[in-house]
């Protein structure tokens, strides 16, 4: 699961530089099918490689605009913390990859029928 999970983070964010933000729920699929040995363990490698690899893209951002972008994304969504975006941001993307690498293990299972 850890291997699947770094590989997952490694690819998304190659795949992030060029391609839209959703290139990560290819990958994530894409090592689903190949990679993982079950559904769960499949859905939190996806999980744990994208939500980190947004957690951290998200993290940085914070840090190189001072803060500044954060506390106008949590003034316009109503959010008490600048934290919680970050903390928000890495979550949808780990639900993400998880659902997608989830999604990648159950169709090889259903292509191995």
């Amino acid at each position: 699961m850890i291997l699947a999970a770094l590989l997952i983070l490694i690819l998304s964010f190659i795949a992030e530089m060029f391609l839209p933000w959703w290139s990560i729920a290819t990958v994530a699929f894409a090592v689903g099918f190949v990679k993982t040995a079950t559904g769960w363990k499949s859905f939190w490698a996806g999980f744990l490689g994208v939500g980190f690899l947004w957690w951290m893209t998200s993290g940085t951002i914070h840090i190189r605009t001072d803060g500044i972008l954060t506390s106008k994304v949590a003034e316009m969504l109503t959010l008490p913390l600048p934290i919680l975006v970050i903390l928000i941001t890495g979550l949808i993307g780990g639900l993400v990859g998880g659902l997608a690498a989830s999604s990648g293990f159950h169709f090889r299972a259903i292509v191995k029928r």
